[in-house]
């Protein structure tokens, strides 16, 4: 009896505290990201300066939890990532008039269908749903969309522009950060 309360309680505690430490992971990251852009760069430096900048937020996120965070689909869908039961959660923060991040959803895309592990793509924009229909009708079924994701979008992309990806494992866990995408997440992908 004294172990079924000991667990019950450890998971209990475990459960409470998890969604303060993955939020204090992104908070920890956006904070470091404001204090290196207020930092001046060296003359010369500017885009090492932003791309450390980047990378040390994005490094801050590996290993943790995306945080709990609900949204709702394009097709009017509501969702949370612990509801997806996937191998793998590609999370793409997506920009409409860039024609390289639009080009990635292509890449994810045949990613998800040549893999052999199950993998969920959720695609954010901060524009409206009717400015993302022809993307929404081309990839139907093998993205969902989720527009009008600004405060999402602020959140969690680390003021790192867009394209960004992040993957998730089975139990959530981030464990690839990176605007690129191509056959390189393959090894992410088998995990």
């Amino acid at each position: 009896m004294k172990k079924i309360i000991y667990t019950i309680l450890l998971t209990a505690i475990y459960f409470s505290s998890f969604g303060q430490l993955t939020n204090e992971c992104f908070s920890e990251a956006n904070y470091q990201r404001k204090i290196d852009m207020n930092e001046v760069p060296e003359v010369g430096d500017t885009a090492n300066h932003i791309t450390r900048s980047i990378e040390t937020a994005w490094a801050k996120v590996i290993g943790c939890r995306f945080p709990y965070a609900p949204f709702q689909t394009t097709n009017g869908k509501e969702l949370t990532y612990d509801k997806i039961k996937s191998d793998f959660i590609i999370i793409n923060f997506n920009y409409l008039f860039c024609d390289r991040c639009i080009n990635q959803l292509d890449s994810l895309v045949k990613i998800k269908e040549t893999s052999k592990k199950t993998i969920t793509i959720v695609s954010f924009f901060a524009c409206d749903k009717n400015d993302i229909k022809h993307l929404t009708d081309k990839f139907k079924d093998d993205v969902y969309f989720v527009s009008n994701a600004d405060s999402y979008i602020n959140n969690y992309a680390l003021d790192s522009g867009q394209p960004l990806n992040y993957i998730l494992d089975k139990v959530k866990t981030i464990i690839y950060v990176n605007r690129s995408v191509s056959q390189t997440l393959t090894p992410y992908l088998i995990h």
